[in-house]
């Protein structure tokens, strides 16, 4: 959680213009505050424990015990069962992807890629994805903010973790 929104590549205000224009309140209600040229939630503020709480629950209910033991009580609405909702999650963050029209498609070529390959470096991504760097680094910008790839170096890059777990809703 402590990866932030880099400005250099995204520019948060046209990015999200109806909330941006409350963003004094926004930031401070919420723990935002800028590190360098990275937006980032702070540790103290509302924003992290949301995010920790909303994590929090999401391990819950990737566990198949805890998800037959609460059918129980919504059987009537979930005939077939609770779903993993980390799973969801994933799967719902790459079809918004795939609804983006500017950068949607390179964004599913670079998970693909990352899928295919683990780990790798800006350059490996542009030439297998036919990129030129400076779309590449908006669609990187991109997928960071869907949080399904993380940055563990310079330059380096990766799936997020549980998008790992579930690449087959890549394709």
């Amino acid at each position: 959680m402590s990866e932030g929104l880099d400005t250099n590549v995204i520019n948060i205000e046209d990015s999200f213009p109806e909330i941006m224009k409350h963003k004094d309140l926004l930031f401070k209600l919420f723990g935002i505050k800028y590190e360098g040229t990275k937006i980032v939630l702070g540790k103290n503020g509302y924003g992290y424990s949301l995010a920790e709480f909303i994590n929090k629950i999401m391990a819950l209910f990737e566990m198949p015990v805890f998800r037959e033991a609460c059918v129980k009580f919504v059987k009537k609405e979930f005939p077939e069962g609770i779903p993993n909702l980390r799973e969801e999650w994933v799967k719902v963050r790459i079809e918004g992807l795939r609804q983006n029209v500017e950068y949607g498609k390179d964004a599913l070529k670079v998970l693909e890629t990352l899928a295919s390959f683990g780990e790798t470096d800006i350059a490996t991504l542009s030439d297998y994805c036919g990129l030129k760097e400076s779309t590449l680094r908006h669609v990187l910008a991109l997928l960071k903010i869907y949080h399904l790839i993380v940055e563990p170096s310079s330059n380096r890059y990766r799936l997020a973790d549980e998008v790992i777990e579930y690449k087959y809703l890549i394709g």
